[in-house]
């Protein structure tokens, strides 16, 4: 009985940190994300495109993650510049990344416009899943940890921001995964 009582009282905290988190997110429309106090320092993978990176023109921009240690190549099409956020996307328009980005566990766009965006994963970049609906601001788990994403606008959608987090563990440091639901480091045993 106190086992049960001790995984449940785990999951609930576990539950109100993220839904703290989705919260913080969907109220923020400076969207930076960083759960470091929750699931470790995020700054080595985490990929931001916003503002600070703003598409200007063509089919291709390289964008550096948060630590400066990798470069990303995004592929643009049906795209223009925003004067407030990254991209604007017009009918038909997408966002694909044709360079990986270490196993990401979340994603998180915010935008604006009359459109509406959906984003598919893939793991080598050339079979990916269907396409699912993407809320702005709200923060999705990604338990496959995918290496690419795709993002496609359905009508004119200005994108302000789309963060890639890939989480650390707060224990050893070392790569989270998803099993059974459930965030674990392999390397510690960390859930």
């Amino acid at each position: 009985m106190n086992k049960k009582i001790s995984i449940l009282t785990s999951l609930s905290i576990s539950s109100v940190l993220f839904i703290t988190g989705a919260l913080a997110l969907s109220n923020n429309s400076n969207l930076i994300f960083n759960a470091g106090g929750v699931y470790g320092d995020t700054s080595d993978y985490t990929v931001t495109l916003d503002n600070s990176n703003a598409y200007t023109s063509g089919t291709n921009k390289d964008i550096t993650t948060s630590s400066g240690s990798w470069t990303i190549n995004f592929e643009y099409s049906n795209a223009s510049a925003s004067s407030t956020g990254h991209v604007v996307l017009s009918d038909g328009g997408t966002i694909s990344n044709t360079s990986l980005v270490k196993s990401i566990n979340y994603l998180c766009a915010t935008y604006t416009g009359s459109g509406s965006l959906k984003v598919k994963t893939s793991f080598d970049g050339t079979s990916f899943g269907s396409y699912w609906d993407v809320t702005s601001g709200y923060a999705y788990a990604l338990p496959s940890n995918p290496y690419y994403v795709s993002f496609f606008a359905s009508g004119t959608v200005d994108i302000k921001s789309v963060v890639l987090p890939k989480y650390k563990c707060p224990e050893c440091g070392s790569e989270i995964t998803f099993e059974g639901g459930c965030q674990t480091c392999k390397n510690c045993g960390w859930s």
